[in-house]
């Protein structure tokens, strides 16, 4: 009897356990499963993060690069990325492959963690996953088209047509300063 009693607590226990660690949030694995590269070439990626609706409350959720191989992976966003309950966020980046590559399949891994975002930084974690991998093969013609992923935005550029208006009106307001005063000027002489 006290063992199937102790077995009992047992698993009560563990249930706790696992039900408090639990990921509340799910990777999925890089878009496309194969980038074709020529040497020095670049190849774009995504993958998508998704909360639980589970989940009472925002995450932010960060990924790090392993640095298993020679590729050169950069995201759009370095993160971290707050997410809301039952919402997802697509992450995109951009794999080269160095000039100097060997031909054949390089990959490159990364782990995806997630925190509260009432949390400090780094606390209260709540699952880490390192298995998404970004494949690429490195060869010396292509034998194929890798799928088409949106590039990378331009960093937004001031608008030159704002700026020139300012400094227009600027000088036309120096101008009519200007004016005004000699006109000041020639009726006191008189």
């Amino acid at each position: 009897m006290k063992k199937i009693f102790l077995a009992g607590v047992i698993v009560i226990i563990s249930l706790l356990i696992v039900s408090a660690v639990y990921a509340a949030f799910g990777v999925e694995t890089p878009v496309p499963s194969l980038i074709q590269l020529l040497r020095g070439e670049s190849g774009r990626f995504r993958f998508q993060i998704q909360l639980s609706s589970d989940e009472p409350e925002n995450m932010f959720c960060s990924y790090v690069l392993k640095n298993v191989s020679d590729l050169i992976i950069e995201f759009d966003n370095p993160g971290p990325l707050e997410i809301a309950p039952g919402k997802s966020t697509v992450v995109l980046g951009t794999v080269t492959a160095p000039a100097t590559a060997e031909p054949g399949k390089h990959t490159e891994n990364f782990c995806v963690s997630c925190r509260k975002a009432n949390n400090p930084e780094g606390a209260a974690v709540m699952g880490v996953y390192c298995t998404p991998e970004i494949n690429v093969e490195v060869v010396d013609s292509r034998t194929r088209e890798n799928m088409q992923i949106p590039p990378k935005p331009a960093p937004e550029k001031t608008n030159t047509m704002l700026i020139a208006g300012i400094i227009a009106g600027a000088v036309i307001a120096l101008m009519i300063i200007i004016f005004l005063i000699f006109r000041i000027r020639r009726r006191k002489k008189q």
